[in-house]
Order: C-alpha cells, then structure tokens, then sequence
C-alpha cells in the first residue's frame, strides 16, 4: 500500500528538512534534482548521476510501499503532470489585478507596473538556482512556489537553518533571505555573512520595513502592518504573484511541454 498520496510534496518536504535521515535527504535532493530526465533513468542510471547507495535508494521507495524504482517514477510523474494541469489552467485565469487589490488592502506596496516583480523573475530566469534561507516561519510559505519552480525547471533549495546551513552556493545561485525584521543582515554567525552574505550573487531580501541592506541585494519590504501574520500573509501572496509572473514570462513552455 502506498504510504503517501503526493509522492513530489513529500520529497520536496524531506529535501528541505535536515531532521529527516541524511540517506532520505540526499535521496530526496537528488530526485528534486534530477526530477527533469528521470523518466529517461532506470535505477542504475539514477544511482550513477547522483552517487547514492542502490541499497538505500530501494530501501527508500520500499518504505513508501513501492515495489520497483520505475514504479515509483510514474508514480511521480502522475502527480507531476497532474500538477501541470492544474497550473495551466489556473494561472492562464489567474487575475493579475485582483491580487494587486489583495496588496493595496493590506500593505503600502504597489506593484500595479510590476517592475519589481518582473525583475525578480529575470534574476529567477537566469539563475541557476535559487536558494532560500530564513526562519522556519518564513520559510514554510515556500512549498507551492519551491514546487511549482521546480516544474517550471528551476531548482529551488530551501535551507532554514542559519546555524550550520548547508550553503554551497554556486556562482549562478539566486540567493532569497526571509527576514521581517532584517536581523539576518546583522545578527546572522559569522560563517553564514561570510558565505551567503558577503558572496558575490545576486540576492533578494523580503522583510516587512526598509532597512540598509548590500548594494548586490535587491530589498522587497512589505510595509505590512506591525504584525506578523498579516506580513506572512503579504509574502505568502508575493510568492504568489511571482510564481504566476514567472509562469507568464518565462515558465509557460515548460508546463505546456510533455503532459502526459
């Protein structure tokens, strides 16, 4: 019997969440990953391209009640094309001034030219991934856009964990930080602004007030009200008008292409 019903959310929510067994998380990494060209892969040819242990690998897809690696990957993939569907049809009619009225109700951001927006949807497009850190309660908002990204060929990471994160940026990584307050700037260990902070990438900070951030980072206050949950409510529906944006300017051939 299958142990879940969303094989893509729960991979995702391993890859994101260091509590879970190394082996699971590395797996789980891997199949993000590679999720593009694993229905091209048998199991040896997964287990070369990601240097996995098969033992662990099949030990993985057994304990979510699958018998084979292949049975597994359609598995995946129903719900990957499935999710394509959905996407096409609801941001096709995804109605761009609604959700600017959402913003104009609860914070003093005004995105009616959408520059910003579509310039953070440039940075995602020629980034090679983009790479999240904040505080769990920030970085929860991410699962649909993280997943939604994914299918739209961009890798997102997300790495809550300041202390001891497991940064590894790359040259072409777009670095997101989730801060109200903007004390990641400030307060961070000194081996995170050494990493993250004072690399050379491209970064975007979403906070809820205007603060003095680094000429390479591009800051995005909400100047929602002294709250948090109505800040986590403006930036869970940035992420959404991103998400769509980038499906209209860039994301649209890759949901289109291939569903099966």
């Amino acid at each position: 019997m299958k142990q879940v019903n969303l094989p893509l959310d729960y991979i995702i929510k391993i890859a994101n969440n260091s509590e879970f067994p190394d082996d699971d998380v590395q797996i789980a990494r891997a199949l993000v990953h590679h999720l593009h060209v694993l229905p091209e892969m048998n199991i040896d040819g997964f287990v070369f391209v990601s240097s996995l242990s098969k033992s662990a690998l099949i030990k993985f897809y057994t304990r979510l009640g699958y018998l084979s690696f292949a049975e597994f990957v359609v598995d995946l993939f129903i719900g990957v094309n499935a999710r394509k569907r959905q996407m096409s049809q609801r941001y096709g009619n995804y109605d761009i001034n609604a959700a600017i009225t959402r913003f104009d109700n609860f914070t003093e951001c005004k995105f009616e030219d959408m520059d910003v927006v579509d310039e953070i949807c440039a940075k995602i497009h020629r980034a090679g991934r983009v790479v999240c850190f904040g505080a769990i309660g920030q970085t929860t908002l991410l699962q649909d856009f993280q997943q939604d990204l994914l299918l739209m060929k961009k890798e997102v990471k997300v790495d809550s964990l300041i202390e001891g994160h497991d940064a590894h940026l790359l040259d072409d990584d777009l670095v997101f930080l989730f801060s109200a307050s903007g004390r990641i700037l400030y307060l961070a260990p000194t081996q995170f602004k050494l990493d993250v902070l004072a690399s050379s990438n491209d970064k975007v900070l979403f906070c809820q007030k205007k603060v003095v951030a680094p000429a390479d980072t591009l800051l995005l206050a909400t100047n929602a009200p002294d709250d948090h949950f109505t800040h986590r409510f403006v930036v869970q529906h940035l992420l959404d008008l991103i998400r769509v944006r980038y499906f209209g300017l860039y994301g649209h051939v890759h949901i289109e292409e291939n569903i099966g």
